[in-house]
């Protein structure tokens, strides 16, 4: 039993391979299925390329990076506005200032400076993913189609299923 989003993902490699037999449907049926499963893995491998090298350095440069800054922008503000507004109270109502007051914004100022340490290392990790290993990406399509075969069967209605590797490797015996 696979999760609902990557039973989807998988699904989607479903598709993919239908979508590849329709369209090499003119050729013989041998060329047909040698044909799929390297595409496939090349496919993923592409996909996997755009996802990590490009749209995840991206991503967190201009999204994660501003909604993080936002967010933390306006919780030091709130904590800020609440800090003066105790500090009026205060000093109208002739009360020494504790440390139960300077507290919020010390920690506040603390956490932003903590938190903007911490979202210029994402940034410069995210950066990193740039020159990701192309070798370990390639392993990974693989990996991920491996794991797409092995559930074929599993979301497939025919009654005598044959995993897409396994009609694969049989048409590459027949070569032989």
């Amino acid at each position: 039993m696979t999760m609902p989003r990557v039973d989807g993902a998988l699904r989607l490699l479903d598709s993919a391979a239908e979508w590849l037999l329709g369209l090499l449907d003119g050729l013989p049926v041998r060329v047909q299925h040698l044909a799929v499963l390297p595409v496939l893995v090349l496919g993923a491998y592409v996909a996997l390329r755009i996802v990590v090298r490009r749209l995840l350095p991206w991503s967190v440069r201009y999204v994660v990076r501003p909604v993080i800054l936002t967010v933390l922008g306006t919780t030091v503000l709130v904590v800020l506005l609440v800090d003066f507004v105790l500090a009026l109270v205060f000093r109208l109502l002739w009360l020494p200032l504790t440390v139960l007051h300077y507290a919020p914004g010390d920690l506040a100022v603390g956490g932003a400076a903590w938190a903007t340490d911490g979202v210029g290392v994402l940034v410069a990790g995210a950066a990193r993913l740039r020159r990701f290993s192309l070798r370990v990406l390639f392993l990974a399509a693989g990996a991920l189609v491996a794991w797409w075969n092995a559930g074929y069967c599993g979301r497939t209605t025919a009654a005598a299923c044959i995993s897409p590797a396994h009609t694969w490797f049989l048409h590459v015996q027949a070569l032989f």
